[in-house]
């Protein structure tokens, strides 16, 4: 199940498959499990761990170096359908973005090669269900969250300090209808400009354009999915118009909200 083979191996079925946005060829999403020990190089951060799961999301590089003395198994996801499997994973999106590397024990990583396998064998027939293909990603998505929330439990784990960690939780709760850094820091009990400074040190933002990119987020999830006017989709988020929920969206992504769902 080795990446480069499969990537390299041309067919009408690969090109049917790249057009669905899942494929073992090199691509912009990436969810991707190595096993046997050794170091390897990911984002420039140098880690040694028995079994392994990287996540790579939209916009970050691949690695700089992939180890071709091990086994490895990769799915490659377009953006478009990374955004439908998003919401299985729980936390921030920040906290995947700077913990890219997941160490998993011998249990987790045979669970989650089966759905691997599974996906692949999928992938190889004449006329793939997509419904089984996605389930079968978005159970992968959700076995990584659950081996985050278990490390979380050590406050230590990722050497985020515990405030940060109940910022993330409240505004998941609550950015919809608050977007005032007032209304977190006084919850937890500290001024903004502490609150602020936390976020700049350790995830390289502002407070507020942590904000901003959880309800850019949420507009993106909604947006790929038919279910909703784009007008509703506004409403839910808070905006009174939607002039003003156009404004936002094309300032963060240079594409108005009917763009990027046509895109």
């Amino acid at each position: 199940m080795n990446a480069k083979p499969v990537a390299n191996k041309p067919s009408s079925r690969l090109k049917k498959n790249e057009e669905h946005g899942l494929t073992y060829s090199e691509g912009k999403a990436c969810l991707a499990m190595l096993d046997k020990p050794g170091f390897y190089f990911i984002l420039l951060i140098k880690t040694a761990t028995a079994y392994q799961l990287r996540l790579l999301l939209p916009g970050q590089p691949l690695p700089v170096e992939w180890p071709d003395h091990r086994e490895m198994h990769q799915l490659n996801i377009s953006p478009q359908r990374f955004e439908l499997i998003l919401s299985a994973l729980r936390f921030n999106i920040l906290i995947y973005e700077q913990h890219p590397v997941i160490a998993l024990e011998e249990e987790e990583y045979h669970h989650l090669l089966h759905e691997f396998i599974c996906i692949k064998k999928e992938l190889t027939e004449e006329q793939p269900l997509w419904e089984i293909v996605m389930a079968r990603t978005r159970l992968i998505a959700l076995a990584v969250s659950r081996n985050v929330e278990k490390r979380m439990k050590d406050q230590q784990a990722y050497g985020i300090p515990p405030l940060l960690l109940q910022y993330m939780k409240l505004m998941d709760q609550h950015f919809k209808k608050y977007r005032e850094l007032q209304f977190y820091a006084s919850r937890l009990q500290v001024t903004p400009h502490y609150l602020n400074t936390l976020c700049k040190k350790h995830y390289r933002k502002s407070a507020t354009d942590i904000i901003r990119g959880r309800i850019l987020l949420e507009a993106q999830r909604r947006l790929v999915l038919p279910d909703s006017s784009i007008k509703a989709i506004a409403y839910e988020l808070g905006f009174t118009d939607m002039a003003h929920f156009s404004r936002f969206f094309k300032t963060q992504t240079n594409l108005s909200p009917r763009e990027f769902r046509d895109a």
